[in-house]
């Protein structure tokens, strides 16, 4: 573009510093300490992740292709149907990551308790995989 001799563009930077306290609670922030020591006060510290959640999902898998029902599968661990449906869903999906699993079927994305069992002895063998590289065993 032509200037014309007119004023040119000055570039400026600008840098703006949050000051600012966390409480460890997901997206709390605080402009003083005393209100984030309030927060934690005032609340229950939030909940650390279970280190057996793995087995979680191993046991919920196995109730599945046992021939339990999402709810039913949920409940022997304590979970709702919905929840146990998220976690076979995870367990199998990582199960068949490139990673784990060098040649993939086709078809196999399908989650469904019904494709689930239909494949059973591919499952199988992947969740059993998952178990040992895991580390984990019958035993624990």
């Amino acid at each position: 573009m032509e200037n014309n001799n007119g004023p040119k563009p000055i570039k400026k930077i600008e840098i703006i510093e949050k000051i600012y306290w966390e409480c460890n609670f997901p997206e709390h922030r605080h402009q003083t300490e005393k209100a984030a020591m309030t927060c934690i006060k005032a609340r229950p510290h939030p909940v650390k992740p279970r280190k057996g959640y793995r087995k979680i999902w191993i046991k919920v898998a196995k109730n599945i292709m046992a021939g339990a029902t999402w709810k039913e599968a949920g409940a022997s661990v304590g979970r709702s149907g919905e929840r146990a449906r998220q976690m076979t869903h995870k367990l199998f999906r990582i199960s068949i990551h490139p990673a784990n699993l060098s040649n993939r079927p086709d078809g196999i994305n399908d989650f469904a308790i019904k494709t689930i069992r239909k494949n059973a002895t591919f499952w199988a063998e992947r969740i059993e995989y998952m178990e040992k590289k895991w580390g984990m065993n019958d035993s624990e």
